[in-house]
């Protein structure tokens, strides 16, 4: 990767990363209207001239090839990122591509981010059998003829160019070239990035010319210059355009071994190659002519590309994996519950049972979607069981319909009391204690309620007197509450 680490590298990348655009691969990673992403076709070669960069020290300058000799020390004619690719065969094969982070901005826990939370999480749960699991056990094996559904980040560099052919097709004019037409963005993983690297950096043998005259060490010069420049020509390593047809029982490099990267048996190792060139069809690479359509095409990166935020990135996976509600709640509630839809976390949240990726029963950590406690209920402190009832002579009174049987007895006790009287002071409180009761009388209907005072024991004690009296003779006196 180029060294981008000093300060004049990064004034020219930081910046604003507002808008989005969506391209026939349905990616996110340019900015709305600033150009077209194409990626280098597989099955036929992809020739494409390479846009020189802007120096960050002045924009009115192109950055050369090379900085220095030292490793990796490029001009900012690419810009390095993570890019995610994820895509969902059950969901109408959904699928949606974006730059991870600023690829400069030292601060960002790349361990946070959704995608990455997402895959680990995920694998996690798979190695260790979770029975869940097993429904997200196809979109991280892939299967055959194609790859990962939710695959991880790809190291990638986005290079400014002008199209010559692609997919089998000769563009004339160049993509890109005419005024109308939009930036092409050609988008390099490692396979092609290493193979284009490896081209360019052929060195001179027996270099005798100006150590200092950095572009002419290697073989093409400056590649990326306006008049030093060259034409790149990618393509798989097995179809390589510029071996013929192998006669019959000829002999094939790329098939029974030796060639450029290290083929051999049986085994093959798939991926891209690439060779430069001076020309294209009897075409020059020279570009001077044309310097003002590069220069309107070359604009600096940070208004080029389109950097989300992990909300954003947490809204590609919910588009993406609808119907894996409960593996997006499984991995990323702790991290972005707050930001997950709702509705889609409630359906998550059901499919897993409540439960949490390591706990058996689900608890909402977020603050601002806390949910109101109940509060303690302290139990309260011990009441003394109520006295029964009290009948107008202040003795307690049970339930009518409680009361057993009794045959019938002397309105008078052994004692001199009626059956049905206690005296006061065999209360639990004082006689002098007001005490709100509601009894009922000999016949069982209610009383009101009234306060038993000593005065109304001592009358209660001359009604017993007089009862006694009548009994006597013969006639039973009723009850006087004026007594």
């Amino acid at each position: 990767m180029a060294d981008f680490g000093r300060s004049r590298r990064l004034s020219a990348v930081m910046g604003s990363n507002s808008g989005v655009s969506e391209s026939s691969y349905q990616s996110f990673v340019l900015k709305r209207g600033v150009g077209d992403l194409v990626r280098p076709s597989w099955e036929h070669p992809t020739v494409f001239r390479i846009l020189p960069g802007l120096n960050p020290d002045n924009i009115a300058e192109f950055d050369p090839w090379r900085l220095s000799m030292r490793q990796d020390d490029y001009g900012q004619w690419f810009y390095p990122v993570d890019v995610a690719n994820v895509s969902c065969e059950a969901n109408n094969k959904a699928s949606r591509s974006w730059i991870l982070k600023d690829p400069f901005d030292n601060s960002y826990n790349s361990m946070l981010n959704p995608l990455v939370l997402l895959r680990n999480a995920v694998k996690s749960a798979i190695n260790q059998r979770l029975p869940y699991s097993i429904n997200w056990l196809s979109l991280v094996q892939g299967g055959q003829g194609r790859g990962e559904e939710l695959a991880g980040p790809a190291a990638c560099w986005l290079i400014r160019c002008f199209l010559l052919e692609h997919a089998g097709k000769p563009c004339v004019p160049p993509r890109g070239f005419n005024e109308e037409d939009r930036t092409v963005y050609m988008m390099l993983k490692v396979s092609a990035v290493n193979a284009l690297k490896r081209a360019m950096e052929q060195k001179k043998d027996n270099f005798r010319g100006d150590p200092s005259d950095i572009a002419s060490h290697y073989v093409f010069g400056d590649p990326v210059g306006l008049e030093d420049g060259a034409y790149v020509t990618l393509f798989n390593r097995e179809k390589d355009p510029r071996q013929n047809s192998a006669p019959s029982g000829g002999f094939n490099p790329f098939q029974q071994g030796g060639g450029r990267g290290g083929y051999g048996g049986d085994r093959q190792v798939k991926g891209y190659d690439c060779f430069l060139t001076k020309d294209y069809h009897g075409g020059s690479a020279n570009l001077v002519e044309h310097a003002n359509v590069v220069r309107s095409k070359v604009i600096e990166w940070h208004n080029a590309v389109h950097i989300p935020d992990n909300e954003e990135q947490v809204r590609y996976l919910e588009q993406v994996y609808r119907p894996y509600s409960d593996m997006l709640v499984f991995a990323l509630d702790d991290a972005y519950g707050n930001i997950l839809e709702q509705g889609l976390r409630r359906e998550g949240l059901t499919k897993l049972g409540r439960m949490r990726p390591t706990e058996a029963a689900f608890t909402d950590i977020r603050p601002e979607a806390a949910q109101p406690q109940p509060v303690p209920v302290q139990a309260a402190a011990p009441v003394a069981p109520a006295r029964p009832a009290a009948s107008p002579f202040g003795a307690p009174a049970a339930p009518r319909a409680a009361e057993p049987v009794q045959p019938a007895a002397s309105p008078f006790a052994a004692q001199g009391w009626p059956s049905n009287v206690v005296p006061a002071h065999r209360s639990s409180e004082s006689v002098d204690s007001p005490t709100n009761t509601r009894g009922t009388d000999e016949a069982g209907s209610t009383v009101p309620s009234k306060l038993v005072t000593q005065n109304d024991v001592d009358a209660a004690m001359r009604l017993v007197a007089k009862a006694r009296e009548s009994m006597r003779g013969g006639a039973m006196p009723q009850p006087n509450s004026g007594n």
